[in-house]
């Protein structure tokens, strides 16, 4: 874009150098017509980098909208309601899940544990240990591609999040 600019300014210097003795045509005007040709560049320059800009917002709005629209694969309204009060027991049993849903890339292999109410309960690993993947799937962030997680004995599947 620069190289286009700096070649038309030169065939302006030039027309105006080959024409310095028409009275019409004065280093004056010339000027004008190079700092012109500097402004409408630099403005023509800035809307190509706009369209750049507009063109990436589109591809991040056009991801931001997928997600959005995807719908959960668990639909909640349709699960059962633990009808009494929650005792607050978690159960972890034989959970395998993967990300990539990749049998040879698990973050949880065989995962099994029992917290109950009122018990001190710590995750602790290095990063990639499975920490948050324990949270985001007892939140049902996520699905487990095999085990199953019980909430005083019921199976989060089967259960509304929103009765416990």
């Amino acid at each position: 874009m620069q190289l286009v600019v700096v070649i038309t300014a030169s065939a302006f210097v030039t027309a105006g150098i080959g024409t310095g003795s028409n009275k019409e045509f004065t280093p004056g005007i010339l000027m004008s017509f190079v700092l012109y040709i500097r402004i409408m560049s630099s403005n023509v320059v800035r809307v190509f980098e706009n369209i750049s800009q507009v063109q990436m917002m589109m591809v991040s709005a056009t991801r931001l909208f997928n997600l959005i629209a995807l719908k959960p694969e668990i639909d909640e309204e349709k699960l059962g309601v633990i009808d009494h009060e929650i005792k607050g027991e978690v159960t972890f049993n034989n959970i395998n899940f993967s990300y990539l849903k990749n049998p040879n890339d698990l973050q949880l292999k065989n995962a099994s544990f029992k917290a109950k109410k009122g018990q001190v309960f710590a995750f602790v690993g290095p990063t990639g240990a499975g920490k948050t993947t324990i949270i985001n799937l007892l939140s049902k962030f996520y699905i487990p591609d095999s085990g199953e997680i019980l909430i005083d004995n019921y199976k989060s599947s089967e259960v509304n999040e929103k009765s416990w």
